[in-house]
Order: structure tokens, then sequence, then C-alpha cells
């Protein structure tokens, strides 16, 4: 007759049994001849933590944009001297011209160039701050926000700038070369006039994006940074995103800055597109001479500036300045805004 086994030996040796076929449950698929290493997965879950990222931008111009595209557009409209007036006359010029559609005329061309635009401009600055944090360390980090700026709108703006010089050709002319779609008219502009073409008004764009990129983001991520430290401190625990109230005030802020430093550049790169185009539109189909190229040059850029000045004086330099301002606030609050709105639905990893 067997030794009967007491209870307590018989759990130990029942719990044992489980413990062990449960732990061959979990190391199954490893034996299962699936080669993932660990860091595949990390790279896989990175590269979607970085789509998320750039559609988190992109949806933050689409609903910013198209917010305040009735101000941009009486902004263009003065900048290329289409209408004259204070604001609200031209306002009132395309309400009655045009009627309430006329405030969002190339609103869709304005969101295909700014949506890529930004999705790229925010997740180059994220990436590029993070790099220079840890390269140069914590105790440089204002210097690096300037610098991760400034690059950002310079790789956003070389990636992105055909689609600039798109919307000015279609809202500038009405030739029938700013006809078809969009990817249609971008390589009719490369094959007649060539790809320099595609950078018309790129110098001072770039000149631009240095001070404008950099005093944007410092100037929001040292306001929102303050904040929640200030947060922090008076509730005891980390604080890492901003309400609703202070995204908005701090995007606007930063915003309002970055374009009042820049925008007689603004004003000189749409005067040089505009004039490409009307070499382009006096051809009248004919072989072109590169006209619209030779706008893209430094010397150009010297021309145009001296003719606005000749022109217009100084107030030329700032057309549109008005209908730009009462834009910016809320366009770049919006944005702002949309973006954390959006990294925090997308569940967007810091």
């Amino acid at each position: 007759m067997p030794a009967k086994v007491p209870a307590a030996i018989q759990y130990s040796r029942q719990h044992g049994q489980k413990s062990r076929k449960s732990a061959s449950i979990r190391r199954k698929p490893a034996s299962l001849g699936l080669n993932l290493q660990p860091h595949h997965g990390a790279f896989l879950e990175d590269a979607f933590n970085y789509a998320k990222h750039l559609l988190a931008g992109a949806l933050s111009a689409v609903v910013s944009r198209t917010c305040c595209a009735p101000m941009e557009t009486v902004k263009m409209q003065m900048i290329f001297n289409h209408r004259s007036g204070s604001t609200m006359q031209v306002a009132a010029g395309i309400l009655r011209e045009e009627g309430i559609a006329g405030f969002w005329r190339g609103n869709g061309i304005n969101i295909l160039r700014t949506a890529p635009y930004k999705a790229v401009n925010f997740f180059c600055f994220d990436m590029y701050r993070k790099a220079f944090l840890k390269a140069v360390g914590p105790e440089l980090r204002n210097e690096a926000k300037v610098a991760a700026g400034a690059l950002a709108g310079i790789t956003s703006t070389l990636c992105c700038f055909p689609l600039d010089v798109l919307r000015t050709r279609v809202l500038s002319t009405s030739n029938s070369c700013t006809r078809g779609s969009p990817l249609a008219i971008l390589v009719n502009i490369a094959r007649r006039e060539g790809l320099p073409a595609l950078y018309v008004g790129c110098a001072p764009a770039l000149v631009a994006m240095v001070p404008s990129g950099a005093v944007y983001y410092w100037l929001y991520d040292a306001l929102k940074e303050q904040h929640l430290n200030h947060v922090s401190i008076l509730t005891g625990r980390k604080a890492s995103r901003l309400d609703a109230a202070h995204s908005l005030l701090y995007g606007a802020l930063a915003g309002a800055a970055a374009e009042s430093t820049v925008y007689p550049l603004e004003v000189i790169r749409r005067r040089m597109q505009q004039a490409a185009a009307a070499a382009i539109a006096s051809a009248n189909g004919t072989q072109i001479p590169r006209a619209a190229a030779n706008q893209a040059s430094l010397k150009a850029f010297s021309h145009a500036a001296r003719e606005i000045w000749v022109k217009e004086g100084l107030s030329g330099f700032f057309a549109g300045i008005a209908p730009n301002t009462i834009q910016v606030l809320p366009s770049a609050a919006l944005g702002y805004f949309a973006f954390e709105t959006f990294k925090s639905l997308l569940r967007v990893r810091e």
C-alpha cells in the first residue's frame, strides 16, 4: 500500500506543475520559428510612432488653415495688388464679387501645401531637438531649441517648396498652364521651365526660416516648459501636456512674434513668384528661355526688393500685414492646439 502523501506536498507539486506549464506556454512563441528580435519590434514601434507624429502635424495644418482661410485670402489679394484699399475694403470686395465661397478660394491648394510642410516641420523640430539635447546635454537646451527650430524650418521648406510655387501660380494667374491636377501643374512647370522654376522665391524663404523657426519654436517651447514646471510645483506631480487655453495662448504669441520678424521676406517671395508667373503667362505657349527659373536666384531676390522699394516705398514691404496679423494669431494658436490634441488622441509617444 503506497504511502499517503500529505495534502501540503500534493498542493506544492500541483502548483509547481502548473507554473511549469504556464512558463512553457509563455515560451511557445519563441519555439514556433518566429525569428523576431527585440530590436525589430522596437524599430517598428518607433516607425509607427513617427508616422503618427507626422499625421498629427498634417491634421493640425488642415484645421488651422481652413479656419483662417478668409484672412489668408485677403492678405494674398493685397500682396499681389489685385485689390487696393484697407483690409475691410478688400474683404468687402471679395464678398461682393465672389460671395462667401470666395474667401476659401484656393484653400485646397493651400492645405496641400501646408499639411506636408507642417507635418515635416513639427516632426523635424522634435527630432532635431532630441538629437541636440543628446549631443550637447540639457545645460544648452535653449540653444538646442533655437538650432532645432531653424533646421526644422530649412528642412521643411526644401522638401515642400514646390507646393508653395504651385499655390502662387494658381492664385495669381488664370492661364492654361495652371489648369489640371496639382501634380500635372508641377510636372508642366518643371518640363517647360526647368526644375529651378519649382524653387522660385526659395532664397527669401530660407532666409526667413532661420529667424522665424528659431523664434517660433524657442518661444513656444520656453513658455510651455515654464508653465509645465509651474504646474508640477503646484500639484506635486509631473505635468506633461498643456491645457487647451494655454496651448492656444502660447501658440498665438509664438506665431505672432515669428511672423512679424520676417514679414517683409514673405512679400518679396510672393512678388518673385508672381513675376515668374507673369513671365510665363506673357510667353503664351511659346518656347520659354528659362524666364521663371531665372527668378530663383539671389540676384532676383535683390531686384524684387529694390523694385518694391522704388515703386511702393517702405509700406510695400508690409502689404497685407494687417490681415496677416489677424490671421496668424488664431492660426498659430489653433495649429499648436490641434497638434497637441492630435498627438494626445493618436497617443504619440514623446
